[in-house]
């Protein structure tokens, strides 16, 4: 909020303010402190979590679609094989599957301990040692640990250095401490809006950090070695007393020990609750993109043959649960919640794309089979994010599943009616249905060089009025550049094909110069002779659309242009858009 600031003391470094206010929403002011350049809410009263009780709907939601496991186990596999971080206690460990895969897959000491009803949810179905409960100094865990987990919680500590005292309590010396926690310096107006608000967090979130007020906070709490990464929207963020070793090679270690976890879980878990329905979804992620076909195919069997006794559906035959009608959204009940969770899987949609892409990997696939799949995909998956919006779930990955499911559901139909594709590419394009406008469309940076493709082909062959369709999709110059990438032929292309679309069909003299301006910025950065070549034409079509821009308005006191040269000698003309423009000379072919 421009220019409005507070005098409030940084639980960081101290620092007194007056501090600017990035943003208030109802009883809640964010601050950036001007000292070490993290956030913090002025309100930091932390909410009760062992008074937590979620729901049906959620607890099946995190179990079967949205705990980040492969995200979270990735930190077990992240130091070199040390005697000394074989135990591990994963603090706000929620359901707790860092401790079961680090005790049933890596054979340690693993112990998890959180407030909330997750914690004895999770000892319940994992069978792993978690206890649900408030870490403190009398709590009974045994000897201290190697390794420390927090994995989004330092956020929601309102005093920091007394929690970094306790930590230090079940730390072993020379003990390793792993924190994740959201990125201050990501929060921005163009970030998702959906992860912009899991992001803040108002009310639930206290205190977010960067990467200069976290190594801050944990050397003013002790720690002589610190290091913090940058993954996505998050810190991850490591700290000692000791030198750390880090691995080289996780990726390796840990997709296996992964996997090995999720096969262990199918053989555990009872078939068709949510546990095992969760396993089979993320095994078939791996399987479907990696692994063998066959034993892909034999897992999608295995799945079709449990989900149809568990819930009467089957999906080899895509003969799943009757929609929800549009006229039951807007009223959230017990009925709408009981509903989805009793006839469905809601991890169901995700599996479906899985098994559409492994069609894609068949010899002779045909793409009717693929559009199948990959159509009952989107169908479902729609419909599940239009529930959960009714109940404030946020979902990342079905978000991602809907919005791929339908550009494969494009693609698809592209390949079976060439002839529609300027009209498939236009609704993919367009916002999607269903008050989800905004939420499941494709990320521009997929989208728009997809876009472009058949935009160039269009301006290329003079079909204006198809390729003029494209031209507010790619109006924002700044987008399509950010979206296919600098220097770069499909670029030149694009912003080439703009200026000939805008000043041949459009009659906009001044968007061609924008376009042709823009093209030009982007060639003089390149040095290859494909960057000096297109900043040649650029400026060579500046020239042209100039010369069609119309006259500046002149004021009364200063003297009249001179008048404009006959035609005879002043001949802009069109610009030559049917053809791709000419190579460097020494890249043209000589004729036998």
């Amino acid at each position: 909020m421009q220019d409005e600031a507070v005098g409030a003391a940084c639980p960081v470094c101290d620092a007194p303010g007056p501090h600017p206010v990035l943003l208030r929403t109802g009883p809640h002011t964010l601050i950036r402190c001007t000292g070490c350049t993290g956030c913090f809410y002025q309100d930091r009263n932390r909410p009760d979590y062992a008074a937590d009780q979620p729901s049906a709907l959620f607890n099946q939601v995190y179990v079967e679609q949205n705990a980040g496991i492969h995200y979270m186990s990735r930190l077990l596999w992240t130091f070199d094989d040390d005697p000394a971080c074989r135990s591990v206690l994963d603090v706000g460990c929620g359901f707790g599957f860092s401790v079961d895969v680090a005790q049933k897959v890596l054979g340690w000491r693993a112990v998890g301990i959180d407030p909330s009803q997750y914690a004895s949810d999770g000892h319940r179905m994992l069978g792993a040692d978690i206890r649900r409960a408030y870490l403190t100094d009398e709590t009974d865990l045994g000897e201290p640990f190697g390794l420390l987990l927090a994995v989004e919680v330092i956020e929601h500590i309102p005093d920091l250095y007394p929690f970094m005292a306790l930590l230090r309590r079940w730390m072993q010396p020379g003990g390793k401490l792993v924190f994740t926690t959201p990125n201050a310096d990501a929060l921005a107006p163009d970030v998702d809006p959906g992860m912009l608000f899991a992001m803040l967090s108002a009310g639930g979130h206290l205190v977010l950090f960067n990467p200069h007020s976290m190594e801050l906070m944990l050397r003013r709490a002790g720690f002589q070695h610190v290091r913090c990464e940058l993954v996505n929207l998050n810190l991850v963020v490591y700290a000692s007393d000791a030198p750390m070793a880090f691995r080289t090679d996780v990726s390796g270690p840990h997709m296996a020990g992964y996997e090995a976890y999720l096969r262990r879980v199918l053989e555990t878990a009872p078939p068709g609750e949510p546990l095992w329905n969760g396993a089979a979804g993320r095994l078939m992620v791996l399987e479907a993109k990696n692994g063998p076909v066959e034993r892909a195919l034999a897992l999608f069997a295995q799945v079709t043959e449990v989900w149809r006794a568990r819930f009467g559906i089957d999906l080899a035959r895509r003969r799943l649960p009757p929609p929800i009608q549009e006229a039951e959204f807007g009223r959230p009940g017990p009925d709408l919640v009981e509903r989805l969770c009793q006839t469905q899987p809601l991890n169901m949609a995700g599996l479906l794309y899985q098994r559409a892409m492994l069609e894609t990997r068949l010899p002779g696939r045909l793409p009717e089979t693929v559009l199948g799949f990959a159509g009952a995909a989107y169908a479902i998956a729609q419909q599940t994010c239009r529930t959960l919006e009714e109940y404030g779930l946020i979902d990342a990955d079905l978000k991602g599943t809907t919005w791929r499911a339908r550009m494969l559901c494009t693609d698809m139909l592209v390949e079976l009616s060439p002839g529609l594709e300027g009209s498939l590419l236009i609704a993919l394009a367009s916002p999607a249905p269903g008050g989800l406008a905004g939420r499941i469309d494709p990320p521009a940076a997929l989208i728009i060089p997809r876009l472009a493709t058949f935009f160039v082909r269009e301006v290329h062959a003079q079909r204006y009025d198809d390729a003029a369709r494209f031209e507010p999709v790619l109006a924002e110059l700044d987008l399509v550049v950010t979206a296919i990438g600098e220097r770069s032929l499909e670029l030149y292309h694009t912003l080439f094909c703009l200026g000939a679309l805008r000043l041949n069909a459009l009659h906009d003299p001044a968007g061609a110069h924008a376009a042709f301006m823009r093209l030009e910025q982007e060639a003089a950065a390149d040095p290859s002779d494909l960057g000096l070549h297109f900043a040649q034409v650029a400026r060579d079509h500046v020239t042209i659309a100039s010369a069609q821009l119309p006259p500046a308005p002149t004021r009364l006191d200063q003297p009249s242009p001179a008048p404009p040269l006959p035609d005879a000698v002043r001949r802009p003309g069109r610009v030559k858009s049917g053809g791709k423009p000419a190579p460097p000379a020494e890249k043209r072919p000589r004729r036998q």
